[in-house]
């Protein structure tokens, strides 16, 4: 800013938290020598699980030993489900539900240190 020009501090404040945030997420993928997360959303083409069925979700990937992966699946339901995961690989996983058609997608983050 040109000298005794107003400076707007809060929007000058707004990008400098922007810009933290952008170098904390990129630490954060720094720390893992392989990495992966997305979300997958299930449609009429690639339905959701049956009740009590494993659906199979691949990654993009293929690690090179099985990952660690968190899981968050999209249930939009007012009455309590029960998600599950199983089989982890290095290729994918499997997900279901209770009650399958609640589930909307999954969000996952697969890494290797």
């Amino acid at each position: 800013l040109p000298k005794g020009a107003d400076a707007d501090t809060s929007a000058i404040q707004s990008l400098q938290s922007n810009v933290q945030d952008v170098q904390n997420a990129l630490k954060s993928v720094d720390k893992y020598s392989e990495y992966e997360e997305r979300y997958v959303a299930f449609s009429a083409s690639d339905p959701p699980p049956a009740n009590n069925v494993l659906k199979q979700i691949n990654f993009t990937r293929t690690f090179s030993t099985i990952p660690f992966i968190q899981i968050t699946l999209d249930i939009q339901d007012t009455v309590v489900r029960v998600p599950y995961y199983a089989n982890v690989t290095k290729t994918g996983f499997q997900v279901g539900s209770n009650y399958g058609a609640a589930v909307k997608g999954v969000w996952y983050k697969a890494y290797v240190k």
